[in-house]
């Protein structure tokens, strides 16, 4: 998926999981036409933080807004949203590897069902979320969590993304990832993490490395 390849720390995790249930479930060529209350049931992301991830993306000049009167009766006109040129030229030029070790536990964590065990977790599935456990995650976790099993290996480790790559790739400042990188380490889905410090005190330059 191009979405999980996508490098701009300007695009919030909350927009990028729009864009994602967007592509996934209608297709990014088609327009929103719903009316909010029924996308962030659609989008399973509550109205405020869609609100403000539609912002975020009409500002980046990824979404166009148009407005249109409901015929001739009363009320409030309807919004439709539409992906713009640019967003399918910036997702053109992403560059997609061509094998995914863990597209199905992506998946199951994409669609809110029960899933797969996590790399190096075969005998402990209850580490991975169930269906009950995905639900009442977060949004950003979850995105933050599907990035990080987009780019691991098949043993699930991930030794090639710098701190900057990850907030790049989830539109997540540095605290925030931090604070979400904590959140999956308690809950038992990250084996082990080692940041970047390591390396300035080992005084060379090496990634972070991630185990899940």
């Amino acid at each position: 998926m191009r979405l999980l390849n996508y490098y701009d720390k300007k695009i919030t995790p909350e927009a990028r999981w729009l864009l994602l249930q967007w592509s996934q479930q209608m297709g990014l060529e088609k327009p929103l036409t719903l009316p909010l209350r029924d996308l962030r049931v659609c989008f399973e992301v509550p109205l405020l933080k869609l609100r403000q991830a539609l912002s975020c993306l009409t500002e980046q000049g990824m979404v166009a807004a148009e407005i249109y009167k409901c015929g001739q009766k009363k009320g409030r006109p309807r919004t439709h949203f539409t992906c713009t040129v640019n967003l399918h030229h910036e997702l053109a030029k992403v560059r997609v590897p061509d094998v995914t070790p863990h597209q199905t536990a992506i998946e199951h964590l994409f669609y809110s069902s029960t899933a797969p065990p996590m790399p190096g977790h075969d005998e402990h599935p209850n580490l991975l979320l169930g269906q009950s456990r995905i639900q009442h995650l977060p949004v950003v976790t979850r995105w933050l969590l599907i990035v990080l099993l987009a780019h691991a290996d098949q043993t699930g480790s991930i030794r090639h993304l710098s701190y900057v790559d990850l907030q790049d790739l989830t539109g997540m400042n540095r605290v925030r990832l931090r604070s979400q990188l904590r959140k999956l380490s308690d809950m038992g889905v990250l084996a082990d993490f080692q940041g970047v410090r390591l390396g300035k005190a080992l005084g060379i330059k090496r990634t972070s490395i991630i185990v899940l």
